[in-house]
């Protein structure tokens, strides 16, 4: 049986489709030293240190309370400064994040009109997994690096 969606998952939901005002310019990835991953042990977990340039596509979802939400990031390297487009997938535009790298964390942030959007990556191996926030809403993410 399912349930319609509450407003507060509708206004999660909007608020992370509206991440920016513009949609973000078509970027290409530009490649990255083949170089083997370095790891960190984070309590009994395994990470894998990220790229200081993580550019790729990372195939997620985030966990709403009704339900996943798929979503591609894109990462790339504009002019030596990282982006990452944040593209729901089947939705026509995407929106850019700030990217900032930290040892295991790969940090995404934008301003949406419901506050700061926050999305914590970590790796281990080929997935990644973390969390997102908005405002006094979160939640997780999970998913799988699509291509580096």
């Amino acid at each position: 049986m399912r349930t319609r969606p509450t407003r507060s998952t509708l206004g999660i939901a909007v608020a992370l489709l509206c991440l920016v005002a513009g949609p973000a310019a078509a970027q290409s990835p530009t490649a990255s030293p083949a170089a083997p991953p370095s790891t960190a042990t984070v309590g009994s977990t395994r990470l894998t240190r990220w790229d200081a340039r993580p550019v790729g596509r990372y195939d997620v979802e985030l966990a709403l309370p009704d339900g996943p939400m798929p979503v591609a990031l894109t990462v790339a390297d504009s002019a030596g400064r990282l982006t990452a487009t944040f593209w729901k997938v089947g939705d026509r535009d995407g929106h850019e994040m700030s990217v900032t790298v930290k040892d295991t964390d790969l940090l995404l942030h934008a301003e949406t009109p419901r506050g700061p959007l926050d999305i914590v990556l970590q790796r281990q191996g080929e997935r990644v997994a973390g969390r997102w926030t908005l405002g006094a809403d979160h939640g997780t993410v999970q998913g799988k690096v699509a291509s580096p």
